[in-house]
């Protein structure tokens, strides 16, 4: 985490090549506490490249103060729920 930014690993563990932008959505949340509530993010092909088969590529999601807060406060992962939905490739 930097400068009101959340570095998340993105990780294709599928058998196929992601040639495509994706638009995807992500909840994280903390001790019950909301960071993100289907936050929609985007990987683009031209900005990151093809993530091939068991590869991991970074996504940077934005964070405001109240959610800095949040983060910044973490200190026990068994407390922290990340999911991931709504991956569809652009055509």
């Amino acid at each position: 985490i930097s400068e009101g930014r959340a570095a998340l690993m993105l990780v294709n563990k599928t058998d196929v090549d992601i040639k495509k932008d994706l638009n995807f959505s992500i909840s994280w949340s903390y001790d019950g506490k909301t960071i993100f509530d289907n936050q929609k993010v985007s990987y683009f092909i031209k900005d990151s490249g093809e993530l091939p088969s068991n590869m991991t590529a970074p996504a940077i999601a934005p964070l405001n103060e109240e959610q800095m807060k949040i983060v910044d406060g973490m200190s026990d992962p068994s407390k922290m729920i990340l999911r991931m939905s709504d991956v569809n490739a652009v055509e």
